[in-house]
């Protein structure tokens, strides 16, 4: 089921891509010159110069709620969600003969150090948006073209993330390209020794990141052979609190030429429940400054992804945005074979442990699951993190 879900919510919502566009929001009172130039600078996914225009000489072209819009979409294009790019992948990936495989690799290809953080920036412009817009019910089907707007571009923003966050649940220091990695997930491929060194079809670097979540979850881990908590910092947050946990797969049998596989994970401790971090590329846990290859010596490790001194994790950028990104972005298509695709996703989630999701506002059972026209996962971090973890070792 999990291979209808990221191809058919974009589709989806294409055709409203190509008749909004990613033009520039104005009212009658801005200056044409300002006008023309943000318009030109998102249409030429000159995202820099539209951003720099907005926070300056343009910043009093636009009332706040359409320049909030604006900045949102700027973000949203720096990121790589713009439009052209979007449009071709969902083409060519529905040509493929696994389109769920093709859309993912080309977002695993497309990652970068910064994609999350970008993302997080959109999403926090169009809530800044909604807010100055006043109380906005999203599911209204009275929405103004102004408020579906901001909808929209908030729900495809929220998706974009919760969908560059499951890849980034792939990423590891193994050294195995990602998207390679996305694709053998994807289509249940059988797995040679280098992705797979304990030969339990289990891809070792989604392997690595249910650990990492189990262990956050429960102190402990089953799903590798050994954990060892190296270290311990800020990686340059002075109020933020990490620990480094190295995790092992050993070799079985007919892969002991490959030898075991290690990976580092980052768990945000400085809450009162411990989370795992989303990061993306590596730097030092003392300063946060970029390096180049873990090392423990070094203290060169996964770099967690911080965005206005709040950690991205996976509660809050997978399952809370699978619930209102998802959910937005249906309601927005209002196409019923995309909200089923929604629904599968979660419904695979929330299998192992129905109580903890809500069946068309009441706690699920196994029955209402499967029936259900509207699931939401209602769990906190520690639950929400043992699901994940469960999901991907399906």
């Amino acid at each position: 089921m999990r291979k209808l879900l990221f191809l058919s919510v974009l589709v989806g919502v294409v055709s409203i891509f190509s008749c909004n566009g990613m033009e520039a929001i104005s009212n009658q009172d801005s200056t044409e010159a300002c006008e023309y130039k943000v318009t030109q600078a998102l249409d030429k996914q000159n995202y820099d110069e539209a951003i720099t225009l907005l926070n300056g000489e343009c910043k009093d072209a636009f009332d706040p709620a359409e320049r909030n819009i604006n900045l949102g979409a700027a973000y949203l294009g720096k990121a790589g969600y713009d439009i052209p790019s979007l449009v071709t992948d969902v083409l060519e990936s529905s040509d493929d003969s696994d389109p769920l495989a093709a859309f993912l690799k080309s977002v695993a290809e497309g990652q970068s150090g910064k994609k999350l953080f970008y993302l997080t920036k959109s999403r926090d412009y169009y809530y800044r948006a909604l807010s100055i817009l006043g109380s906005v019910n999203c599911s209204s089907p009275n929405l103004s073209l102004m408020e579906q707007d901001v909808c929209f571009f908030k729900g495809i923003a929220d998706f974009a993330q919760a969908t560059t966050s499951f890849v980034s649940l792939f990423e590891s220091t193994l050294g195995e390209d990602v998207a390679d990695a996305i694709e053998s997930w994807a289509d249940n491929a059988t797995l040679t020794c280098e992705q797979d060194t304990d030969e339990n079809n289990f891809l070792d670097s989604a392997q690595f990141s249910a650990c990492a979540l189990e262990y956050a979850a429960t102190g402990v881990t089953t799903n590798c052979d050994a954990y060892v908590p190296v270290d311990n910092g800020t990686f340059g947050y002075s109020n933020k609190t990490f620990e480094v946990v190295k995790f092992f797969i050993n070799a079985t049998s007919n892969c002991t030429s490959e030898g075991n596989h290690t990976d580092y994970k980052v768990i945000d401790r400085t809450g009162t429940t411990s989370v795992v971090a989303l990061t993306s590329g590596l730097c030092y846990i003392s300063n946060g400054t970029v390096c180049d290859a873990a090392n423990e010596t070094t203290g060169c490790y996964p770099c967690p992804v911080v965005s206005d001194n709040e950690t991205l994790t996976v509660t809050d950028s997978l399952v809370d945005l699978l619930n209102n990104g998802t959910s937005t972005v249906a309601l927005v298509a209002n196409d019923t074979d995309v909200e089923e695709s929604l629904l599968d996703i979660k419904r695979d989630i929330c299998e192992p442990n129905p109580s903890a999701c809500l069946c068309d506002g009441v706690p699920c059972t196994n029955s209402t699951l499967d029936t259900a026209t509207d699931i939401q996962i209602n769990a906190n971090d520690t639950v929400a993190q043992q699901l994940i973890a469960d999901y991907l070792s399906q």
